[in-house]
């Protein structure tokens, strides 16, 4: 799909209004699977791995098109809402829900209860999102491992719930930080793939 023209804004449903019903039915079950299949070790290496294609994609461009809201067709996982990112717009997003899910993670298995309650709609990135995401990144994705790395057992009694996959332990939440991972480099493949007529 091409680019939206400079300077215009789709219109796209509201952040926070969900996936259609099949879609959330389906990924949440391949996200079972996977949080029954995988171990802390595992989750992370996926993480890690995800998160240096996202970086090698996103350092493949100039600042301009790194810049530049793309409107794409929707993959899968991803809202409406967020068919019109920039790359840095991907990588802001990242920076705001990795950070996020660390917090949660050492809350919970520090016997903490998470108070706040995690909404969709609270964690899109700004439109103004620049380049210095590149390196917030890269610092966010070394913390998030480095700190992981040092929690032994992601089996805590304490859940806290997302609003796609329900009540999930520390453990489901780090799954779900490697999956996540997943879902945004294949949004960010495809705006650069989208953007692509403006690179040649």
């Amino acid at each position: 799909m091409a680019a939206a023209p400079e300077n215009t804004s789709p219109q796209l449903d509201a952040p926070g209004a969900g996936l259609p019903t099949l879609e959330l039915l389906a990924s949440r079950a391949m996200f079972a699977l996977y949080r029954r299949g995988k171990d802390r070790v595992a989750a992370l290496n996926d993480f890690s791995r995800y998160a240096e294609l996202l970086r090698v994609a996103a350092r493949s461009v100039d600042t301009e098109t790194g810049s530049r809201p793309v409107l794409i067709k929707r993959v899968f996982s991803i809202e409406d809402s967020s068919r019109f990112w920039s790359p840095y717009m991907v990588l802001h997003h990242l920076v705001i829900v990795d950070s996020s899910i660390l917090k949660v993670i050492e809350s919970l298995v520090a016997g903490i209860a998470v108070q706040r309650e995690a909404r969709i709609a609270d964690v899109k990135p700004s439109s103004q999102s620049g380049p210095e995401m590149l390196e917030k990144f890269d610092t966010v994705c070394a913390d998030y491992a480095a700190r992981i790395t040092k929690i032994s057992d992601l089996n805590s009694t304490l859940t806290h719930r997302h609003p796609w996959f329900g009540p999930l332990n520390a453990h489901g939440w780090n799954c779900l930080a490697a999956v996540h991972h997943g879902v945004h480099l294949r949004q960010l493949n495809a705006i650069l793939a989208a953007a692509s007529p403006k690179l040649r």
